[in-house]
């Protein structure tokens, strides 16, 4: 029964969050992504159980640290863009700064993820933290799957078509 709600709440992510279409192609807009997130919360508030006051407590933290993990993730896109964008123009005379630039982005956002699952295990009593990393687990999983499966393809199994650079 859990796993039927769980499908049933994936695929309201998925028409919420991807209606807004593929005019921003290679990145979700805003208000999609604020709205899996807020989904997000939703159900792992549901899958945990908690209180009205620890859930109060735990959103709090949760929103810093995943607010963290955002801005990482964006720092990452912005060096992705630069190193693409010189790609692009033929302007190597800076690459390895931007190649450096975008592995330091790379381990900042691994480095955040890694934090926030650390906090998060301070926050949780053992049990719920296993709730906790399994849902996450199965959150991305299934956002995933729904995503290759909206682009046409069977459930990511099969590769993504090669880009050029130039695409974005």
């Amino acid at each position: 029964m859990q796993t039927y709600n769980l499908k049933k709440f994936f695929a309201l992510i998925l028409v919420l969050g991807l209606t807004f279409g593929y005019a921003y192609a290679q990145k979700p807009p805003l208000k999609a992504m604020e709205r899996i997130q807020s989904l997000k919360k939703i159900k792992l508030l549901e899958i945990l159980e908690l209180n009205e006051a620890d859930a109060d407590k735990f959103l709090v933290k949760f929103n810093e640290y995943e607010k963290n993990v955002m801005d990482k993730y964006k720092k990452l896109e912005d060096a992705s863009d630069e190193l693409i964008k010189a790609i692009d123009n033929n302007d190597y005379k800076n690459i390895d700064k931007l190649n450096e630039n975008y592995l330091i982005a790379n381990k900042e956002l691994n480095q955040a993820v890694q934090d926030k699952f650390e906090n998060v295990k301070k926050l949780l009593p053992k049990e719920k933290y296993a709730k906790y990393l399994a849902f996450e687990r199965r959150f991305q999983n299934e956002v995933r799957k729904q995503v290759f499966k909206r682009m046409g393809e069977n459930e990511g199994d099969e590769p993504m078509p090669r880009r050029k650079f130039r695409d974005r």
